[in-house]
């Protein structure tokens, strides 16, 4: 296979993953002693490459493919974690206890979640790029482009649109390898948000004015009390709106936040249409003191709003965890999306635009 595809190509990144028979840069964390499990079970590699996608692994001799799993060879060039490197004895750097309920390895002391920013945690991943026989389904975004008629009628006829994202640092783009959050490394790939705006600017013939007001490390109540200066003054056409990872508290004063800054917002702006994300899950091999966030989606499929459509990240993700292990597609291993999960979120709010 021509090897000029290993680079950033944003028309690969937002393809379905289960689209067709071939997964392109699925990425993964080798730790030593354990197989390497995918999406689906792999049929035939086409590449094998770091996570910057220049640097090209050689079947037989650096990996081994054994019941459609990757197994590290001995003398591989690809590195691999120690499980004391990856489930670490000491704290005191960050001290996020594992959690011996969901850990898979069970350790006589406690042992603390490997964390780091920028390219700390992907520059240890692989991209892989293989052939499958598709075995099952993903998860799948019902599309909803009809709850954004004021969106698209505006695309339709100015043939321009603002769209602003608003919510906390999955939103902002970290740790999208493009973006200063990701440490501009190869493959710089775009944040989703970008992904998205990018691409109803080719498909709609358009132009998107795109802007992306996301602070890191903030929650819903925080973006209660801030959308009159973050999202109001814009006057977006598209409000998209994706908060809930950094919630402490449960899935009713969640929504109730995520109503306020609707209703807030429409009050300004009342030809706003809105997509509501629910989050993608934290790592649920810490003692991660957010795992309530994962059971707000379910406030979300409730909500009956005029104009409001909804991208259920929550389970996308839950669903694809049944098959991937989280530190195969997390930039921080905590909460941070890697590139990967990142394209699913683009190909997710994609596909509820129609797309």
């Amino acid at each position: 296979m021509d090897n000029s595809i290993l680079k950033y190509d944003r028309e690969i990144y937002i393809a379905p993953f289960d689209k067709g028979d071939t997964v392109y840069f699925e990425t993964a964390l080798p730790i030593e002693g354990e197989e390497i499990s995918f999406l689906y079970p792999i049929k035939e590699i086409l590449f094998v490459t770091n996570y910057g996608l220049n640097v090209i692994y050689e079947n037989g001799k650096d990996y081994v493919v054994v019941d459609g799993k990757i197994i590290i060879t001995k003398n591989s060039r690809i590195k691999q974690l120690s499980l004391d490197k990856y489930y670490l004895k000491d704290g005191s750097s960050f001290p996020l206890k594992i959690s011996k309920e969901h850990c898979p390895y069970k350790f006589n002391e406690d042992r603390y979640v490997l964390y780091g920013e920028g390219d700390f945690f992907t520059k240890n991943q692989i991209a892989v790029t293989y052939k499958h026989e598709n075995t099952h389904s993903l998860y799948s975004q019902v599309p909803q482009k009809g709850k954004l008629p004021n969106f698209f009628s505006k695309l339709n006829n100015n043939h321009e649109a603002t769209v602003l994202f608003y919510g906390d640092s999955i939103t902002v783009g970290c740790n999208s390898s493009g973006t200063e959050y990701g440490n501009n490394t190869s493959p710089h790939a775009e944040s989703f948000p970008v992904m998205v705006s990018k691409t109803i600017e080719n498909r709609c013939n358009a132009k998107i004015n795109y802007i992306n007001t996301a602070v890191g490390g903030t929650t819903t109540e925080w973006g209660r009390d801030n959308y009159k200066e973050r999202v109001n003054k814009y006057h977006p056409d598209l409000l998209v709106l994706a908060f809930g990872m950094n919630d402490p508290w449960d899935k009713e004063k969640h929504i109730g936040l995520i109503k306020e800054i609707i209703n807030g917002v429409r009050e300004d702006n009342p030809e706003c249409d809105v997509i509501l994300i629910s989050t993608s899950v934290p790592n649920q091999e810490s003692e991660q003191v957010h795992l309530l966030s994962k059971y707000f989606y379910e406030e979300y499929e409730k909500l009956d709003i005029e104009r409001v459509a909804f991208v259920n990240m929550t389970k996308a993700h839950l669903d694809i965890l049944k098959y991937k292990k989280f530190k195969d597609m997390t930039g921080n291993n905590v909460n941070h999306p890697n590139d990967f999960l990142a394209r699913l979120y683009a190909q997710s709010i994609l596909k509820v635009l129609g797309f």
